[in-house]
């Protein structure tokens, strides 16, 4: 039987959240396969291997302009939206 699938969705980077990092292990533990969605810290996206967890980090300036996103120095979303 195929392990169940978890995809995570966080609104800052990561890893430097230890409780979703926590989380994380304690789903593969129970036999889960986690993947988790972050905002990646530089303008490209990339995906890597953090421990057993695939971490797809996707660039806020590939979905919002640069005047309505911002990054926060930790790695959150200050403010973002959409180009029309």
């Amino acid at each position: 039987m195929p392990k169940k699938r978890i995809l995570m969705v966080l609104d800052h980077f990561f890893p430097v959240d230890l409780r979703v990092e926590n989380e994380a292990t304690s789903l593969i533990s129970a036999g889960f396969k986690v993947e988790i969605l972050s905002i990646a810290p530089y303008k490209d996206s990339k995906s890597i291997h953090f421990k057993e967890i695939l971490v797809h980090q996707v660039s806020v300036s590939k979905f919002a302009s640069k005047k309505n996103a911002r990054v926060g120095g930790d790695g959150s979303m200050v403010r973002y939206g959409y180009r029309k």
